[in-house]
């Protein structure tokens, strides 16, 4: 089994993933979840979220797609996917160590690079918390839908490139 895939093809995947699911918000297209399925779809999602994340490097969907579904206050939103980013950080972090991919000198760069995120975080909930719900959902997903864009718009140049 091949530890390593050419990175476009992850990175087209993420760049998908980013796409729909920014479209749909921005489209404003619900995504509910029954409490009838909800155990299935957790289970489903867990599932999804651990091998896109594996295969993307990026633990944003569809994890958030689940937690947007049953948290509807934005507060409790941004706290859940805090725990889902930093539980799938320290999984992914465990993974890499244990394949040994993870160094001591590339864990440190880790650690510092916390810190710029720290400050990032706690900007973006002061602006969270000044701004309409609305108007957050809508930056945040047009943000989504930049990053989409940008990675998909970088990796088909490379694969464009490979090809010519």
């Amino acid at each position: 089994m091949s530890t390593f895939v050419d990175s476009e093809v992850p990175s087209l995947i993420l760049a998908t993933v980013l796409l729909f699911y920014s479209f749909l918000g921005l489209m404003r297209v619900p995504i509910t979840i029954s409490k009838d399925h909800g155990r299935v779809v957790s289970i489903g999602m867990g599932i999804c979220n651990g091998i896109l994340t594996g295969v993307t490097g990026s633990s944003a969907v569809p994890g958030v797609f689940y937690l947007q579904s049953i948290f509807q206050s934005r507060d409790m939103l941004i706290q859940a996917m805090g725990i889902l980013f930093s539980l799938s950080s320290i999984a992914l972090a465990a993974t890499l160590y244990w394949r040994g991919f993870l160094t001591l000198e590339i864990g440190l760069l880790s650690v510092l690079s916390l810190f710029p995120a720290f400050v990032g975080m706690a900007l973006g909930s002061a602006v969270r918390k000044k701004i309409p719900s609305s108007v957050f959902l809508h930056l945040f997903y047009f943000a989504l839908f930049s990053l989409g864009s940008y990675i998909l718009y970088s990796n088909l140049n490379v694969i464009i490139r490979k090809v010519i």
